[in-house]
């Protein structure tokens, strides 16, 4: 074997160990910071609200397409069953219900220009008054969009929600079902 031969083989076998090394030290490095990498991209926001009607009511609001399109002002397409679909503003708001039981609503919840769901956490507590305590938690949600989905959630949903829920379910006789 010529001397070229042997220090090529050992140039080879010095570079493969190198390389190994450093694949081995970025597989570290992805799966140890991967999540953190990924949180500086996604934030959370968690809000609370009294509303002066029954925790039934509320939930009904919540989960009934009749009572959704009069707080949206727009259709709404509800399958409150475990992977049920939802839809809201003519789906610029889409998802998927992991949960729904009367005092808690889990769910898969995205922008339609989202390219990953984000979770929402609500849940319905009575206080001592008998008013519904609404807590909300948004996971998940891509940084770029955490401005405007925190003003979303007063303006078009937290809200809208409250005036239905603490006006118009003692007017229902008022309320046109079509």
């Amino acid at each position: 074997m010529s001397l070229i031969a042997i220090l090529s083989i050992i140039y080879l076998n010095i570079f493969k160990e190198k390389f190994l090394w450093i694949i081995q030290i970025s597989s570290i490095f992805a799966s140890k910071y991967s999540s953190l990498f990924c949180k500086l991209y996604m934030s959370s926001l968690e809000k609370s609200i009294i509303i002066d009607a029954n925790t039934k009511d509320v939930f009904d609001a919540l989960t009934q397409e009749k009572w959704i399109k009069r707080w949206t002002g727009d259709v709404a397409e509800m399958d409150i069953s475990p992977g049920g679909h939802f839809a809201l503003w003519g789906g610029s708001i889409i998802g998927i219900n992991r949960l729904v039981t009367e005092n808690r609503i889990e769910q898969d919840w995205k922008e339609e220009q989202w390219p990953k769901f984000s979770q929402v956490i609500i849940t319905l507590e009575e206080d001592e008054d008998g008013n519904t305590v609404l807590n909300l938690i948004h996971n998940n949600i891509p940084e770029k969009s955490l401005q405007a989905i925190d003003l979303g959630w007063d303006d078009y949903y937290l809200g809208p929600l409250k005036g239905v829920c603490e006006n118009e379910f003692y007017n229902e006789e008022d309320f046109d079902e079509e």
